[in-house]
């Protein structure tokens, strides 16, 4: 169901004379990749307590969401991991990274989730396997991001605990 993401990559350079050898072009190709989100907790959540939360993350198209608690300060302790597409111009390298955007919902009176604060979060680094084949150790760091909201998406209206990992997927 997901389309491919729009992407381009370019290389811009400056030289003084005209005899400049060009690089040949880089062609891009779509692959897939697993993003994963481990999503902790969030604080300082502002409205109405307690209500109940949830925590959805979206990249590349795709979007997926937490459970749902009600608690005044949610602890999910979930994995979030979604299978996207990205475009890279060797699958050994990185991907063109398109930006991860974690929202905190909160169910309304009528059943419908109404979106509180968001964050649009970038994340570059790609786990790889080294040369015996073998994943390298990961890291995880989680992170204190402020999601805002508000008519002009100024105010801070909480703060999660997150972590991301990019993986590559078998074809």
């Amino acid at each position: 169901d997901q389309k491919v993401p729009a992407s381009i990559l370019m290389c811009l350079e400056q030289h003084t004379n005209e005899n400049v050898q060009r690089h040949n072009r880089k062609y891009v190709q779509p692959l897939p990749y697993i993003v994963r989100a481990y999503v902790f907790m969030a604080r300082e959540i502002a409205g109405e307590l307690p209500q109940d939360f949830a925590m959805r993350v979206s990249c590349a198209g795709t979007s997926k969401m937490t459970s749902v608690r009600r608690e005044v300060r949610p602890m999910w302790r979930e994995t979030v991991e979604m299978n996207i597409t990205l475009n890279s111009n060797h699958k050994d390298e990185p991907p063109t990274m398109e930006p991860m955007t974690i929202t905190v919902v909160a169910k309304d009176k009528v059943g419908g989730l109404k979106d509180l604060g968001k964050s649009i979060c970038g994340y570059e680094y790609m786990r790889q396997k080294d040369s015996m084949n073998k994943w390298e150790a990961f890291k995880l760091v989680p992170q204190w991001i402020e999601l805002t909201g508000g008519n002009y998406g100024t105010i801070v209206k909480a703060e999660a605990l997150v972590a991301f990992e990019l993986l590559q997927r078998r074809a």
